[in-house]
């Protein structure tokens, strides 16, 4: 325990455990892959690289390697890639916007206990800063290659040329180096533009396959101990149309001596397969087409040879061995089948094709197409086989992933649970519900998301997306279990309550215990209040229509449900789930009914917050002048506007009532906060009226971002982007004629590192004296404070750096008490930045 210079007391005694990781995988091609040595996948999501791993019961993140690539950097970027391109150790790569690359070792380490999630280790191993000479220039893919010496060949894709780097690994587990071999070389390719690469390696050399934009493939070949690398032929997979690459995969033989090598490269619905066979072969092979409708009719295909040089000359034929009329569309991702000769294509049509090679007919067949990702998921990105080679696993356009398991003997995919999910956008708000039994999330992705603990494994997940919007979420709010309020980049709030199916869901799966709400005592599960099974949304609205019934047959979805939509539109029978629900159950079966819309902003509206009772919601929009600086009280009975409090001049950025719903607390970006009370004796819940309003030159020196109340009713907190966190009191004054008056002062503060964007104050106290206030910041940072209102003395309890990659856009604890026991032992705190939500576990 020391004491910082501005008199804070730390004490570095950690306390906090991650339970909870919620993101999506980057909207990108080549940002995913199934780690065949560790078991472990690895995905990038902005500028986190995230690690699942699969020995758990379900798949998990149990790591986030936070800031990756923003060592040294102002700024930062998007993380490209992330790539394991050796199949001895388990290596992958990873690159970013700035121009930053780095490669990283993977480790796995034996699971300690069932609650932690340290299960993997990743450490890193290089970075290279600014291969690419224009910083603004974005990397779109990197692959290294070792082969079974420390040598790692790590090739970058750039916008119009591949930069190649040879680097030697040194070091042990505990401490890994690299060095670079020899300087780095540009590859060129005239007038055409790279499009994709893909490594691989035959007879001791790394080979490169580079696709173009004009349709040609060109092979590059590093010999031994070479450090160089040269061109050896062109492959065309086009012809005369003239289209860009997409997608190559190489597949080794199972020899072991790699003589057999394959190449699939994939264009607009077309694949194309070469095979690559050590000490040449027949001068002309001719193999009839995989989908020829012509019997007679037969290609010739050209041989074409290289010769590999390492010691011995190893000669190499290439010869076309298929071709495959595949999907429509673009074809994104090749993976081939790690023992056996099958290969799956995923493309813009909304399907994954799985092909296998038939011996008996020597010609590639479709043997299951499957995926028709339905909604908003439109592209089907990275796809690739799981190490054993049952499962298979892609992530689409909106960062969702699905995930299958191949049963090869039946010949049936079956969709399986892979409870990876979450915003692919910034996350702008977070809200738990009223008795703690879900967290609710709203992101600039357009869309609310619900996650729940699962009652019997001890993990949180999405139990529910009840908004796709049209616009991006700015704020929400949980009036009671059953109803909540968001707002969007539009001028109006809506309201949306839950359906049935969803509080039988929320019994069923989640860690949900109550019948009654603990604040109102109303029967917030009971089925006779939610007689709304399960809601949609059709084409050209953005509001969510009720259905009442539904048609609970084989079909699925024979029903049509109240509103006459038909099939397209009405609800599966698989509303109620056994298990954590997957990818296309969330888009399609889990939204709410919208129940009412509130207008009375002028601009788009910014904020929200409702009573501790859940009678009164608050709202505002964004402002410059005071005019639209208004805050609106709403009935949630009837949804009437029952108040306007003026008392700012600029947005209201946050609103909060305290514990007893006497005071309403706004912060502003005036740089003023202004406090509203409503008296003991008032006779509408709505009767708050100003009481005190910072003063100038005693609150803040810039714009205010949050602000929070304790238990005690008489304190909160703010913090600014002036870096300084304030905790206030409102307290007695000097009696006059007889009456007592209040008035509201500071009692301390605590002066970060970085500016400040959020805050929150846990709902009990700890050692029954003390506060938890949770402070975040603007390079991604929480600490964890201990306040002690006698002595008004401000402990550091935690300090970490690496929660997030970026700024705290929101903490919220929850505000849930176990009934069972006379005091909680732990907080849970929940955290957003970037896309990126997570839940903390704080011991007390």
């Amino acid at each position: 325990m020391t004491t910082e210079p501005n008199g804070v007391v730390v004490d570095h005694q950690q306390q906090q455990q991650l339970l909870f990781a919620s993101t999506a995988c980057a909207c990108r091609p080549n940002t995913m892959e199934w780690c065949k040595t560790t078991s472990f996948i690895v995905f990038a999501s902005q500028r986190t690289i995230c690690i699942v791993s699969e020995q758990l019961p379900y798949h998990r993140i149990i790591e986030t390697v936070e800031r990756a690539h923003l060592a040294g950097e102002g700024g930062g970027g998007t993380i490209g890639n992330c790539k394991n391109k050796n199949e001895v150790s388990s290596l992958f790569c990873t690159a970013a916007s700035s121009g930053e690359l780095a490669i990283w070792k993977m480790f796995k380490t034996p699971t300690t206990t069932t609650t932690t999630i340290a299960d993997g280790d990743c450490r890193h191993v290089m970075c290279i800063k600014r291969i690419n000479k224009k910083a603004s220039i974005e990397l779109s893919k990197m692959a290294a290659y070792a082969g079974d010496t420390d040598d790692v060949l790590l090739a970058i894709l750039q916008f119009d040329h591949i930069d190649v780097q040879f680097l030697n690994l040194d070091g042990n587990d505990d401490q890994i180096g690299a060095t670079a071999a020899a300087a780095v070389s540009s590859l060129k390719f005239g007038s055409a533009i790279p499009s994709t690469f893909e490594l691989s390696h035959i007879c001791g050399a790394v080979v490169m396959a580079v696709g173009l934009s004009n349709g040609l493939i060109d092979i590059f070949v590093s010999e031994t101990n070479s450090y160089s690398v040269q061109k050896k032929l062109s492959l065309d997979l086009c012809g005369s149309n003239k289209s860009w690459t997409r997608a190559l995969a190489f597949n080794v033989g199972q020899d072991g001596q790699c003589h057999n090598v394959s190449l699939a490269a994939a264009t607009d619905g077309l694949i194309k397969i070469w095979q690559f066979v050590v000490g040449g072969g027949d001068q002309l092979t001719v193999t009839p087409l995989a989908n020829d409708v012509d019997d007679h009719q037969q290609l010739k295909m050209n041989q074409q040879t290289f010769c590999i040089e390492n010691g011995v000359a190893h000669p190499i034929s290439v010869t076309l061995e298929s071709v495959l009329h595949a999907q429509t569309g673009p074809i994104y991702a090749l993976a081939w089948h790690p023992n056996r000769l099958e290969l799956l294509s995923s493309g813009a049509n909304q399907t994954v094709v799985r092909w296998s090679y038939s011996d008996s007919d020597s010609i590639w067949l479709p043997i299951s197409r499957f995926g028709d990702l339905v909604g908003d998921e439109v592209n089907c990105y990275d796809i690739t086989f799981s190490p054993c080679g049952r499962y298979a696993l892609c992530h689409s356009f909106l960062g969702g992933f699905h995930f299958w398991e191949i049963d090869s003997s039946k010949g049936v995919v079956l969709p399986k649970c892979f409870p990876i999910s979450g915003h692919f956008a910034e996350v702008t708000d977070l809200c738990w519900s009223p008795d703690g039994s879900f967290l609710l999330s709203c992101s600039a992705d357009m869309t609310t998301r619900i996650f729940a603990k699962h009652k019997q494994l001890d993990f949180f997940f999405e139990l529910a997306r009840p908004q796709t919007h049209g616009h991006p979420i700015n704020c929400l709010t949980s009036v009671d279990r059953n109803l909540f309020v968001s707002g969007g980049e539009e001028k109006i709030f809506r309201v949306f309550q839950a359906t049935s199916s969803f509080a039988q869901n929320l019994a069923n799966l989640s860690d949900c215990s109550t019948k009654t709400d603990p604040m109102s005592g109303d029967e917030c599960l009971s089925l006779r209040r939610l007689p709304i099974a399960a809601a949609f949304q059709t084409e050209l609205t953005l509001t969510n229509t009720a259905v009442t019934e539904f048609d609970d047959g084989e079909g699925g979805n024979d029903g049509a449900g109240q509103g006459g939509q038909g099939d397209a539109f009405a609800p599966a029978k698989s509303l109620l789930f056994t298990e954590p629900p997957r990818e296309d159950q969330l888009s399609k079966l889990t939204l709410f009914p919208e129940e009412h819309k509130l207008y009375g902003h002028g601009f788009e509206v910014f904020s929200c917050a409702s009573s501790r009772n859940g009678r009164v919601l608050a709202t505002c929009c964004k402002a410059s002048h005071s005019e639209h600086a208004a805050i609106l009280l709403w009935d949630t009975r009837n949804w009437k506007l029952m108040n306007t409090l003026k008392a700012h001049q600029l947005t209201v950025t946050r609103l909060s009532f305290s514990h007893d719903d006497q005071f309403l607390l706004s912060v502003s970006r005036d740089r003023n906060w202004a406090l509203f009370r409503r008296p003991n004796d008032a006779p509408s819940p709505f009767a708050y009226t100003i009481f005190q309003v910072s003063a100038k030159g005693q609150g803040h020196s810039r714009i205010i971002w949050d602000c929070a109340w304790a238990s005690d009713a008489h304190l909160f907190a703010t913090c600014s982007r002036d870096k300084a966190l304030k905790v206030w009191r409102i307290c007695a004054a000097v009696e006059q004629h007889d009456e007592e008056l209040e008035e509201v002062k500071q009692i301390a503060s605590f002066v970060g590192p970085a500016p400040q964007t959020a805050v929150d104050i846990a709902p009990g106290k700890i050692q029954e004296r003390l506060y938890l206030i949770a402070v975040g910041f603007e390079n991604g940072a929480i600490v964890l404070l201990e306040f002690d209102p006698i002595s008004k003395v401000l402990r550091m309890r935690f300090q970490s750096s690496h929660f997030h990659s970026g700024s705290i856009s929101r903490l919220r604890f929850c505000s849930a008490i176990d009934k069972k026991k006379e005091k909680s032992d732990h907080f849970l705190l929940a955290s957003a930045s970037c896309c990126i939500v997570k839940i903390h576990r704080i011991e007390e």
